[in-house]
């Protein structure tokens, strides 16, 4: 790890201490990066609930964090950088000696076919797994059997499509022997505390406009369900 050390006032601003304080921070987004493929989604670029537009965010490429800017969706991203230039001393006996040379580098994305670094196809990028968790109203359901619930209003439709794994979580409340019991949907077996209702069976359905969960239940009340979606 490199530092400078201002030990004393008029500390030199050299291209030296520049060098020391960039070299730093490359080293830690080389790191970070590194811990990734190619192509990985570190934060953002969401897909829009219509698939139209992309949000911006930052992804890895090549050693590098490449930031992404906002973009109608479409097959293709575009790597860019640019490069501008900056006044450069190149005679330190004369101050008016200048030559103008590269000193600003900026490296960005977005949707497009064509980029000065290259391209790639928008389905290489790899998202990192995600948790989502949802409080659902309580199913008011009166006796066993199938029971449908639709919970729409309470989730993210975009993020269900995106979902690969999904769990239930709720409490059984017995009111006889004042017992609660946090439950989710892999207990499909209860305890020994006799009437224990149980989901038998589950699915998270969903359509473009709606997301239900579909239940076959035997006899306890759901209470403060939630629902913990995995996605992508």
């Amino acid at each position: 790890m490199k530092k400078v050390i201002p030990s004393g006032t008029g500390f030199p601003f050299t291209q030296k201490t520049m060098n020391y304080l960039q070299d730093n921070n490359f080293l830690a987004i080389k790191g970070l990066a590194g811990m990734h493929e190619n192509y990985t989604v570190l934060w953002g670029m969401e897909p829009n609930a219509l698939n139209t537009q992309v949000s911006e965010g930052a992804f890895t490429y090549n050693g590098e964090i490449i930031p992404f800017t906002a973009s109608p969706m479409g097959a293709m991203i575009a790597i860019d950088e640019v490069i501008e230039n900056g006044n450069f001393n190149t005679n330190p006996n004369n101050n008016t000696s200048l030559e103008s040379l590269p000193a600003y580098s900026a490296k960005s994305a977005k949707i497009g076919n064509a980029g000065s670094i290259g391209t790639f196809n928008y389905s290489q990028l790899k998202r990192l797994p995600k948790i989502k968790i949802y409080q659902l109203p309580d199913f008011d359901f009166t006796q066993s059997g199938g029971y449908v619930k639709d919970i729409s209003a309470s989730v993210d439709i975009n993020i269900v499509k995106r979902a690969f794994d999904w769990d239930l979580v709720w409490i059984d409340d017995f009111t006889v022997s004042q017992t609660k019991v946090i439950r989710n949907m892999k207990q499909h077996n209860g305890s020994t505390l006799g009437d224990i209702g149980l989901i038998i069976d589950a699915k998270l359905l969903y359509t473009p406009t709606a997301v239900q969960i579909q239940l076959n239940i035997s006899s306890a009340p759901i209470i403060a369900p939630k629902l913990i979606l995995h996605y992508l």
